[in-house]
């Protein structure tokens, strides 16, 4: 017997996988710094494409692996009687995928923030020195205040190689959590495909679908047997000839684009709501 704490421990993997698949996903976009088909044309010992070998063997594995915590997930529901996924967990699992972005980005602003400060304190300490040097080069020129100002040169080129350091250390730190932001969106996303796919049941939507294209052939049909009566007018041929050759969204090979259907914007439109606010509602379309 699957106990609903097994198909939740599942569920639980299955998240914290695709989680690493879209890590890996992101870590591979990154390692692809020109087409991914001319890759593989650099050389062996380039840096480069030792990256992006790592990354697409890395993104492999982990797509696998999601793949098999799918796949096992999958069995145990279907074990237990098909269950469908837990609504609640994937709300409670999006709101903490949004947190968790909402901190990621609050840091890169953090940082963002830490390394103009530090950037400006290193500007105005140069430029105070400048300045200063610049009037004892005025006041003194013995061989005394030379070598002095020798030495100020030498301190101020010190100063500015540790605020160089700094500023790639800060640069680093930016990037790493530029990063960070990055997969926590990611995380989001998935988190919102989790919610829908939840609330939408998809074995429902095929069952009606399924029962709607056996309607639509009949139409159809009806209407190709109609456009061959000779009571037909050419206008209603050509009437429904339009018709039953209309694509249809979804279709192999299909001609059009249907990005700015309604369904489709509607789809779009609760993404972007649940991406936000965990609690937004989920339209049965």
């Amino acid at each position: 017997m699957v106990t609903a704490r097994a198909i939740a421990a599942a569920e639980t993997d299955l998240r914290k996988a695709e989680q690493s698949a879209i890590h890996a996903r992101g870590m591979l976009q990154k390692a692809t710094v020109r087409d991914g088909r001319l890759m593989s044309m650099l050389p062996s010992s380039d840096p480069r494409r030792r990256s992006f070998e790592d990354a697409t063997r890395e993104c492999a594995i982990a797509e696998r692996q999601a793949h098999e915590a799918r796949a096992k997930l999958d069995r145990l529901r279907s074990a237990n009687g098909g269950g469908k996924p837990s609504v609640k967990q994937a709300r409670l699992n999006l709101a903490t995928a949004i947190e968790h972005e909402k901190r990621a980005r609050s840091a890169v602003n953090a940082a963002a923030m830490e390394k103009a400060a530090d950037e400006a304190r290193t500007a105005r300490a140069q430029l105070e020195h400048a300045e200063a040097g610049a009037e004892e080069a005025k006041a003194e020129t013995t061989a005394a205040a030379m070598a002095k100002a020798r030495s100020k040169l030498t301190a101020a080129e010190d100063v500015a190689q540790a605020a160089a350091n700094m500023r790639a250390k800060l640069e680093q730190k930016a990037a790493e959590l530029d990063r960070a932001a990055e997969d926590a969106g990611r995380q989001v996303q998935a988190a919102v495909d989790a919610v829908i796919r939840a609330e939408l049941s998809v074995g429902e939507l095929l069952a009606e679908t399924a029962r709607l294209t056996e309607r639509l052939v009949v139409k159809r049909l009806t209407l190709r047997a109609l456009s061959f009566f000779e009571t037909t007018s050419a206008e209603e041929r050509r009437a429904i000839q339009d018709t039953i050759t209309a694509p249809l969204p979804g279709m192999p090979g299909e001609a059009h684009q249907f990005a700015q259907h309604a369904v489709v914007q509607t789809i779009a439109e609760m993404r972007a709501q649940l991406a936000a606010d965990a609690t937004a509602a989920v339209e049965k379309l």
